[in-house]
């Protein structure tokens, strides 16, 4: 792949103001991408393929672990020495509402700490919240958000902690952040809706500077529309852009690696008929 890439269409400048040096997480990179994988482990064949990334290149690898009791962090130093950066997702089963069943979300907080403790200071950690119920409550979602970032800290204070994707609606962010949960994340996930730019417009709004993560896209079939992909979202304001992945191979994560190791996130942005994406420093 050549070291310059065109992106056809226009995604304008102006849109990148504000994306690097965000309050909230330290991030690798000012515009990052990851992928979600369902086994790091088979995963880790697939990062190394040619060579791996180095210490300072930005690609997130990001697996769901049960808080039942059953799940183990062990492939974490694997997943930093081959470049990538973890990014545990901790689901909860807490049942709603939250006051009739603590002991249920005792025992899930209790394995957060179990696992987080010591994990080191490059993690991220999302709790994501799936209830019986259909319909999330509010003020229950912003409790457990406040009781899993106090859990995580708790346990390794250097750890970047984020809610699970939220909607992307204006009204129902307004609601969460009603809440006061602001000072307990260190970035903000949204799903993927109809209306991004206003979503993450409230946001800005709401939470000025925090990086605001998407999460997360389907993988795309060609490796140009990945990148494609993550200078849009990047456009639209989001300093982390996830894809699913899956069982995922060399070929899915190709242009992360690429865009990792040739940008390490600094995107140097030349207006034309299209956007061209160069590594700082280089003649376009």
């Amino acid at each position: 792949m050549s070291r310059k890439l065109v992106i056809v269409g226009w995604i304008f400048a102006s849109y990148l103001v504000g994306v690097g040096g965000a309050k909230g997480a330290d991030l690798p990179c000012s515009v990052c991408a990851g992928v979600r994988v369902d086994d790091p482990v088979l995963a880790l064949d697939a990062l190394v393929s040619k060579s791996k990334l180095g210490a300072d290149d930005g690609l997130f690898l990001a697996w769901t672990l049960p808080l039942d009791g059953t799940a183990e962090v062990d492939s974490l130093n694997d997943v930093r020495r081959a470049g990538a950066k973890p990014w545990l997702r901790f689901v909860f089963h807490a049942p709603q509402p939250l006051a009739d069943n603590l002991d249920h979300l005792e025992a899930e907080l209790e394995e957060l700490t179990r696992l987080v403790q010591g994990s080191g200071k490059d993690l991220f950690v999302q709790a994501v919240w799936r209830p019986s119920a259909a319909a999330i409550d509010v003020r229950d979602h912003a409790s457990l958000i406040k009781r899993a970032a106090v859990a995580v800290t708790g346990a390794s204070p250097d750890a970047n902690f984020l809610n699970g994707p939220l909607e992307a609606d204006p009204e129902s962010l307004r609601a969460l952040y009603r809440e006061e949960v602001a000072a307990y994340l260190d970035l903000i996930a949204i799903a993927p809706g109809d209306d991004m730019r206003a979503a993450v417009a409230t946001l800005r709004e709401l939470d000025p500077g925090k990086p605001v993560v998407h999460d997360a896209l389907p993988m795309p079939g060609k490796a140009k529309m990945t990148v494609a992909r993550v200078a849009e979202r990047a456009a639209a304001g989001f300093a982390v852009t996830f894809f699913e992945g899956g069982a995922v191979t060399a070929a899915d994560l190709a242009p992360l690696r690429w865009m990792a190791r040739e940008f390490r996130g600094n995107l140097v942005l030349g207006v034309s008929p299209g956007l061209w994406f160069v590594p700082e420093g280089e003649p376009v």
